[in-house]
Formats: structure tokens, C-alpha cells, sequence
């Protein structure tokens, strides 16, 4: 049984795949989007240079494929109401 109002964070498919099935209520993800794009953010006081790439090796076929995984693992465990 999952203990309520816990946020567990990481890869969904491998802290999903101990969950049961139909046993959560919601999931919030934010995967990369492949937007193709390299992200620079200055942050804090200017001196603080955050980047990084929505880039994805072997392209969108590999994209797709690494997020259908994903995806089937959430709907496994996503309740039906």
C-alpha cells in the first residue's frame, strides 16, 4: 500500500515500477520537450550561468521511444477516476 500525500521524485519509470496498478490519483511530470534547443539562464546576482540542452541523441524516433516507456508506465498505475 503507498502512503498519501507524498511526493516522490525521480526517473517515473523506475519509481514507478514498484508502484501497484491503478493505484495513483495524479502525476506531475516534466520531461524534456525536445525543443532542439540549448538553454542559457543567467541566474542570481549575474555571475551564475545556468544552461542546458533539449537536445536528444538519435532524434526524435529515440525521443518517442524513451517517452512511450514512460508513458505506459503512468497510465499502468494512474487510477481510472
Amino acid at each position: 500500500m503507498l502512503r498519501e500525500n507524498v511526493i516522490y521524485c525521480g526517473d517515473c519509470k523506475s519509481v514507478l515500477a514498484g508502484f501497484p496498478e491503478k493505484s495513483v490519483d495524479l502525476i506531475y511530470a516534466d520531461p524534456p520537450f525536445f525543443s532542439n534547443r540549448h538553454y542559457e539562464v543567467v541566474w542570481g546576482d549575474g555571475y551564475e550561468l545556468r544552461a542546458f540542452e533539449d537536445r536528444w541523441k538519435g532524434g526524435i524516433e529515440n525521443y518517442t521511444a524513451w517517452m512511450e516507456d514512460r508513458i505506459r508506465e503512468c497510465h499502468r498505475v494512474l487510477k481510472e477516476t
